[in-house]
């Protein structure tokens, strides 16, 4: 997969007044230089190529070796992002710590055991992004924390009172799908007081639980799909087993998978009242509440990584492409192919090269 950036940013297109760049410098970050050594092995490594859009747009000419425009723009952004990282954990009174780049080395050891990169340059360069990606994660995680409330039992209560519809009454049944042919003989078992269990277990019925274990299935209006068996529950009389012709949303009887006809024997044991109190409804809404939360925290976050890479002063060289705030990948592909001013032109480089 690509370097997984921290949040998607847009950013600002900023060109500076130092002039045309050398050859071998990819670009400078606020005046920080990256060179090409590093970004040509990430261009030729899986973890870039795989996930680069395949174009010859833009080739990049490097002796040794050459690398498409695509894979090369990928690699450059990469690079370019750890130098803003590192600049915002300065501005943070932090940086890369032990921890954080342990995490980094045992993330491209399992990339490098799946041959992921070119070289041991190419390995190194992953691990000096995603230190940074760690150590930027783990400051903003402690500049803007969830808030230690958002899951609190006034919260979930508040949150089901606001969406009480969200969570609809329960059934909870126990039933049994059987040839039509046997309706009267597995209802007559049921109704003497065998199981859901045992009728199954007659294999000379050839009964199929409605539920995966064989016992009592609690389900919402909302969750039973067929119409038939849906109008069926809702109606039954709680105790009381009731034999249903189940059918499709065609009219036609539903069937197994040998095509023998089949009707539900189903009884429905009570009605559950969702309550703020119960289980399944507190872990839902504090999932969702979470996810709120976690939502709001993202959302500073973005603002603040947005306004680094706005403010940063990029210039890249045009070999690589344009960096362009307006294009979700940042740095995007030259008009055409631009010659090195040292190497061969571009144009002579095939266009199966690309990246």
């Amino acid at each position: 997969m690509r370097f997984p950036t921290i949040v998607a940013v847009a950013v600002l297109f900023v060109t500076s007044a130092c002039g045309v760049l050398r050859d071998s410098t990819v670009a400078t970050v606020n005046g920080t230089r990256i060179d090409d050594a590093a970004v040509l092995s990430l261009a030729r490594s899986t973890i870039i190529t795989q996930n680069a859009q395949a174009t010859s747009s833009g080739v990049v000419a490097r002796l040794p070796g050459s690398v498409g425009g695509s894979s090369a723009r990928l690699a450059a952004f990469v690079m370019v992002q750890k130098v803003v990282l590192e600049q915002i954990l300065r501005s943070e009174g932090s940086s890369v710590t032990a921890a954080d780049r342990s995490q980094a080395e045992e993330d491209a050891s399992t990339l490098s055991d799946r041959k992921q990169f070119a070289d041991a340059r190419a390995k190194g360069a992953f691990v000096d992004v995603r230190a940074a990606q760690i150590a930027v994660q783990r400051v903003m995680a402690r500049r803007y924390p969830a808030p230690a409330n958002a899951t609190s039992d006034a919260a979930v209560a508040a949150y089901f009172a606001a969406h009480r519809d969200e969570f609809p009454d329960q059934r909870c049944l126990d039933g049994v799908a059987v040839p039509v042919a046997q309706q009267g003989t597995a209802l007559a078992s049921l109704e003497g007081g065998a199981t859901v269990k045992d009728v199954v277990a007659n294999t000379a019925l050839g009964a199929q639980p409605l539920s995966q274990d064989g016992g009592e299935v609690c389900v919402s209006e909302s969750q039973m799909s067929n119409t038939s068996l849906r109008n069926a529950v809702l109606a039954a009389v709680p105790g009381r087993w009731a034999v249903v012709d189940v059918r499709d949303e065609q009219g036609n009887q539903v069937a197994d998978q040998n095509g023998t006809a089949m009707v539900a024997i189903l009884r429905v044991n009570r009605v559950e009242e969702q309550t703020a109190q119960t289980p399944a409804v507190v872990t839902t809404i504090r999932q969702k509440l979470q996810s709120q939360a976690q939502q709001g925290v993202d959302a500073k976050v973005n603002a603040q990584l947005k306004k680094a890479f706005e403010e940063a002063d990029v210039d890249l060289n045009p070999r690589y492409g344009i960096w362009d705030p307006t294009s979700p990948d940042l740095v995007t592909p030259p008009v055409g192919p631009v010659a090195a001013a040292t190497d061969r032109p571009a144009t002579s480089i095939p266009a199966t090269l690309g990246g």
